[in-house]
């Protein structure tokens, strides 16, 4: 795992998605001797950082290039709440490559200046805790225990008297590397569609397969056949999905987002009353119609306004559930601030429920990437059609309409 990532490090932002590792290891497990090596093998292709870092020290360190992130010592509980927020929404943005300047922008001197984001981060720390949900979601947690080595012959790499230059033998092996681009893009895109075959979400497919593919290129100068790859993906124990992931983490992610309160102003005869109501509770009334009309269009819109959409398809005769995925979406960030699935990782969650797919809808107007969630797996819309009141059915003329139709 740990030369999976080397390899994906120093291809940096050739691949579409850069995955961190978390490193938590015990004292006198040799943490500092593995980041020294990690260091001395990616050369130029890294920087490194003892402490956890600001985001300037992280922004001005890339600058403009694709590099990767090594900090030592990292002590997250050191620092405020809100300066880790900031820093794991940097590490977060360099884990999916996009074109353009450079992701995040400063004045300096009257001038805009473009920075990049770490091409993957290295976290090393004694016993760390469980960082922000999102930055998890894109790293691998590695663990380091003490080893008697008592008698045991060094490692070459870590034996000054063998002559063995670790900086000369990262620079052979980027060399390699590149030689074998082909390779480790071909296998990567295999193994990520094993990945998602086996059942894990795009998140974890995304992740895995970059480390994968790194490792595939350094010992192979073609790809594995497929059974080969399926041997190395059960090695790596993601041959299974973990049960708690698979059926807990969208139903859990869709009922902390239902269960969210919120305060909708609703104007009638020339005066607005405030409604305390449930995300839950506000889409089976619009579904029901069991509500007046100026009530409900102001649910229609708020929840609009907050990534949340009501659909139903006359085809198959059953409502649809539409939230905004996209990260920048700032009502849905808003939906979901506070929980375990903010900064975007909402949509993967959303993703692993049964019959979920991505699609794109309007939300307060703007056409937005979303996961639409069927009736079921506690969505309301299907409590709403199970009661006796039968729902009002929208007018219009296409497959699938929004809320506001049932007004």
């Amino acid at each position: 795992m740990s030369l999976g990532w080397l390899a994906s490090a120093a291809m940096g932002a050739v691949l579409p998605h850069s995955p961190s590792l978390i490193v938590t290891a015990e004292r006198g497990s040799g943490k500092t001797t593995w980041v020294d090596l990690q260091t001395a093998l990616l050369g130029r292709q890294a920087v490194r950082r003892d402490g956890v870092p600001t985001v300037a020290q992280v922004l001005h360190a890339v600058k403009d290039s694709s590099l990767a992130m090594i900090c030592d010592e990292f002590e997250p509980l050191k620092v405020s709440k809100g300066e880790m927020l900031k820093l794991a929404e940097v590490f977060n943005s360099g884990f999916t490559k996009t074109p353009g300047k450079g992701k995040f922008s400063r004045v300096i001197g009257g001038k805009v200046q473009y920075f990049n984001a770490p091409a993957g981060v290295v976290l090393c720390g004694i016993h760390l805790p469980e960082l922000e949900p999102a930055l998890e979601s894109r790293s691998v947690r590695l663990s380091m225990v003490p080893k008697q080595r008592a008698g045991l012959a060094k490692s070459p790499l870590l034996d000054p008297a063998s002559g063995v230059q670790p900086g000369e033998l990262g620079a052979r092996l980027r060399r390699l590397l590149v030689a074998r681009w082909q390779v480790m893009s071909d296998a990567r895109a295999a193994v990520h569609r094993m990945l998602q075959d086996i059942g894990h979400p795009d998140r974890r497919a995304d992740t895995w397969s970059p480390l994968l593919a790194g490792y595939i290129a350094l010992k192979h100068d073609s790809v594995p056949p497929l059974r080969d790859l399926a041997a190395l993906i059960a090695q790596w124990g993601l041959n299974v999905v973990p049960q708690d992931d698979h059926e807990s983490q969208g139903e859990a992610c869709l009922g902390a987002m239902l269960d969210r309160k919120m305060v909708v102003r609703v104007e009638a005869d020339g005066k607005t009353a405030k409604l305390y109501t449930r995300v839950r509770e506000a889409l089976q009334t619009l579904v029901s119609g069991d509500a007046d009309r100026n009530t409900l269009t102001a649910l229609e819109k708020h929840l609009a306004m907050l990534g949340v959409r009501a659909l139903f398809d006359r085809q198959r005769e059953a409502w649809t559930l539409a939230i905004a995925s996209s990260e920048h979406h700032v009502g849905a960030r808003q939906l979901f601030q506070g929980t375990a699935w903010a900064r975007g990782t909402w949509k993967a969650a959303l993703l692993t429920l049964p019959g979920a797919t991505r699609g794109q809808q309007r939300f307060a107007g703007a056409s937005v990437k979303a996961v639409l969630v069927p009736a079921g797996i506690g969505n309301p819309l299907a409590d709403a059609e199970d009661d006796n009141t039968p729902p009002v059915r929208p007018s219009s003329k296409d497959g699938a309409a929004r809320a506001e139709c049932l007004v």
